[in-house]
Formats: structure tokens, C-alpha cells, sequence
């Protein structure tokens, strides 16, 4: 595949994008009103997608406790989100 498919391509718009991929799966419900990360505040758009893919372990974000919203995503963590959502953990980093 071309680098180009992946280039331009936000941590935002990924994770938007899988929360998209992932609602056929999730039910409904009440998410605690705990901010996993420091960089994301509780009225942001996209917080209950984050909050859902970070208790599920899917997302991680940094050592440091930021998520970094705006930053670009590469390949490998795109595929290390799609193999931890597929529950397939026996991949080294």
C-alpha cells in the first residue's frame, strides 16, 4: 500500500473513525465521568469514544497521561489498535 493512504490521518480522526467501526458492538451506556487523559476534557467531542477505547484497552495514550488530540497516528498504532480491539495481544511493540 502506498504511504499515502495513511499520511494526513489524525490520532482524532482515527479514533473517530473506530469508534464508528466499533458501535455496531457496543451497547448504550453510562460512562463514568472520569478524564482518562489530561488532554481531554470531559465536554470534548469525542470523549465518550475515547473513554469506551481506553478502558477496553485499545488506547493508551502517552507515559505522561496526554492523549495527544491533535497529533498524527502512524501505521504501527493503527494496526496496534486493530489487533488489541480484535483481542489479539501476542505482538511485540
Amino acid at each position: 500500500m502506498s504511504q499515502k493512504l495513511w499520511k494526513g490521518f489524525s490520532k482524532k480522526a482515527m479514533v473517530l473513525a473506530g469508534s464508528f467501526a466499533l458501535s455496531a458492538s457496543i451497547a448504550t451506556s453510562a460512562f463514568a465521568e472520569t478524564q482518562p487523559f489530561k488532554d481531554v476534557p470531559t465536554n470534548f467531542r469525542a470523549y465518550q469514544e475515547i473513554q469506551y477505547l481506553s478502558e477496553k484497552g485499545i488506547i493508551k495514550g502517552y507515559s505522561d497521561g496526554h492523549f495527544g488530540v491533535n497529533d498524527n497516528i502512524t501505521r504501527l498504532q493503527a494496526l496496534t489498535m486493530i489487533l488489541r480491539e480484535k483481542g489479539i495481544t501476542d505482538f511485540l511493540m
